[in-house]
């Protein structure tokens, strides 16, 4: 008699079939491993994408960039032996020549007429360059640009001393690399301070020199001041010619020489009739020789070309004050204060 086995008895032959969670788990596994591996794409993806963008912005950086830049100046031991090295040097000069770009009154507008270079522009684009050994931002766009062959204002030089009647005398010479030339050759029996302020005054005169001559008229240098408008009027950049000539109106025009006054401002408003410093110009040498109607007319336009600028406000309010229309002059007071004039007012 055969004897039938019943269902529970049945073993399963290895191989035939496989447990139900086994399957299920390794489901799982490969689903968060194709997981793992989509991240990993888009990350790789992303990093690339972003690479790529670095290395655009670094190089269009390097190529529209026009800040010029100074490296560390060698120094004398007796510098570093008061704290002066030539890291530090550098930094001090600079900010001497920031001192004296702040100290410039006079007027520029941000946009003008005249195209978009204006004076300064050079100075407050100075940067300057790590020592040799060290690599920041700066030196790989000075890399890219020699790659390019670009070609950017670069200053170098160097300061040695020598005794003198038991005291140190320096010598300072500052130069162009990009133009091969030498912007400063002075010898100096000063301290280190004064030194710095006499080297940055000499750049200034050489970099920019309507900026020096406005500096030179807030000191209260009048030689200096026409000596650099002269510079700046004779040199081979023609971008600063209208600044220049608008300085020497001011130096005419507080002397009430009215004839080289007017010649100055006709030259500019030659140069460019919408100019708005210079239409200021004209309206306060004609209240000066008491032509108001006039000065009116040409104050109502530099207001509309030089629009929301405490210098044309003020300008307006002087020649309604002038003609003696006193509600119009305290309100145009009132709004020049709020545009942040920078010189006292006389109100009666």
């Amino acid at each position: 008699m055969i004897k039938i086995r019943g269902r529970n008895n049945i073993r399963p032959v290895a191989g035939t079939q496989q447990p139900p969670n086994k399957n299920k788990y390794k489901a799982s596994a490969q689903k968060l491993s194709d997981s793992f591996d989509l991240i990993k794409s888009f990350t790789l993806t992303i990093g690339s994408v972003l690479l790529i963008l670095v290395i655009f912005f670094v190089i269009g950086s390097a190529i529209f960039n026009t800040d010029a830049h100074v490296e560390s100046i060698s120094v004398p031991p007796s510098f570093v032996e008061k704290g002066y090295t030539s890291e530090i040097t550098t930094t001090r000069l600079l900010d001497e020549i920031v001192k004296i770009h702040a100290m410039s009154t006079t007027p520029m507008p941000k946009k003008d007429r005249l195209g978009s270079k204006q004076p300064g522009d050079d100075l407050i684009k100075l940067q300057s360059l790590p020592l040799a050994g060290k690599l920041d931002f700066n030196a790989l766009q000075a890399v890219i640009q020699e790659a390019f062959g670009i070609k950017k204002e670069r200053i170098t030089g160097e300061i040695t001393y020598f005794k003198k009647n038991d005291t140190y005398a320096y010598q300072v010479r500052i130069r162009s690399k990009t133009a091969n030339r030498l912007l400063v050759d002075i010898n100096l029996e000063k301290d280190i301070p004064d030194v710095l302020k006499a080297t940055a005054i000499k750049i200034v005169e050489q970099l920019e020199p309507v900026v020096a001559a406005s500096y030179y008229a807030a000191i209260k240098d009048p030689q200096s001041r026409l000596r650099l408008i002269d510079e700046a009027l004779s040199n081979d950049d023609p971008a600063d010619d209208a600044y220049a000539l608008m300085d020497r109106f001011y130096f005419y025009s507080s002397r009430e020489n009215h004839i080289l006054a007017q010649e100055d401002i006709s030259s500019v408003l030659a140069l460019s009739p919408n100019f708005g410093p210079a239409l200021c110009g004209q309206s306060l040498l004609y209240r000066q020789e008491k032509k108001f109607d006039q000065s009116l007319v040409f104050a109502k336009r530099c207001l509309d070309q030089w629009p929301n600028n405490w210098r044309s406000t003020l300008n307006m309010a002087n020649t309604y004050r002038a003609l003696e229309n006193k509600p119009q002059a305290e309100a145009l007071y009132m709004q020049a204060v709020k545009l942040g004039v920078t010189i006292p007012l006389e109100l009666d």
